[in-house]
């Protein structure tokens, strides 16, 4: 008697197969036979309630975003090892995580990856070893789902602001000031000045804490036809220059977005 049992790993073309061979020459060799078959078909079933717990082969790489769930975008955080949690992914075996913040104008990258979990789901969250954070210091960071095919897309930045809790968060957001004598409380564009202009107007913002901030000018139709601002920006209140030199007269729509901050104003060109 024969009994062939496959193990599949992944996919039904990747297996190996293992024989239980059985003599039929005696009834001792019967009486032994019986118990064999017993306890390979109790293997067999172990096997496979193996493999009804895996999860499907699957030939793409994930297709969702993760969605972060904690911390919340722009949270304050007093742990310098703060556990970083999202949503889960169709198909994702393990997750990357970068997190990053600016020393000076130097962006500092780390990469984080979850274990590696074909049969099991992965985990949805990674905890932020020591040695990696610092007090008074905001961080960025975005999640990518993976697996043995390849990489999804990484999700929408999120971003924190460490604090220490023996100090509190009263003074944090006077850490960095861009105008002396300034508190910010909130983040706001301001008008532009003049307005109507021609061809350049002023534009202020104002951010509580360092942050990316991304200001853009589109046209009445919705086209986009100049980025202002798209980098970090210390802490206090910015102004810009917009030159419309080679635009023509019209209404545009100056859109600033910062920290999940988004806001917009009108700027009447006249030539």
């Amino acid at each position: 008697m024969l009994i062939e049992v496959y193990n599949v790993y992944g996919h039904p073309d990747n297996k190996t197969k293992t024989h239980f061979i059985i003599l039929n020459n005696n009834k001792k060799m019967k009486n032994f036979n019986k118990q064999f078959v017993m306890v390979a078909f109790a293997i067999i079933f172990m096997l496979g309630s193996a493999f009804t717990y895996a999860k499907p082969f699957t030939e793409t790489p994930p297709e969702e975003q993760p969605q972060i769930l904690l911390p919340e975008n722009g949270q304050l955080v007093s742990s310098l090892t703060p556990i970083l949690s999202w949503g889960e992914v169709s198909g994702a075996e393990f997750y990357n995580i970068m997190l990053s913040h600016y020393e000076g104008e130097n962006i500092v990258i780390n990469v984080l990856t979850t274990q590696n979990k074909f049969w099991t789901n992965p985990e949805l969250t990674v905890m932020v070893a020591e040695g990696i954070l610092d007090y008074r210091t905001p961080y960025f960071w975005k999640v990518q789902a993976c697996n043995s095919v390849g990489n999804g897309p990484w999700s929408d930045i999120s971003n924190f602001v460490t604090y220490d809790p023996t100090l509190g968060t009263d003074n944090l957001f006077n850490k960095n000031k861009a105008s002396e004598n300034l508190s910010v409380k909130e983040f706001k564009l301001n008008k532009n000045y003049p307005n109507p202009f021609n061809p350049t107007t002023k534009i202020s913002y104002e951010i509580p804490i360092s942050s990316f901030v991304k200001i853009t000018v589109y046209n009445i139709l919705g086209k986009e036809v100049k980025t202002l601002v798209d980098s970090y920006q210390n802490a206090g209140v910015h102004t810009i220059e917009f030159n419309a030199s080679s635009l023509s007269s019209g209404i545009y729509i100056c859109r600033m977005q910062s920290n999940g901050f988004v806001s917009t104003s009108k700027m009447n060109l006249i030539k």
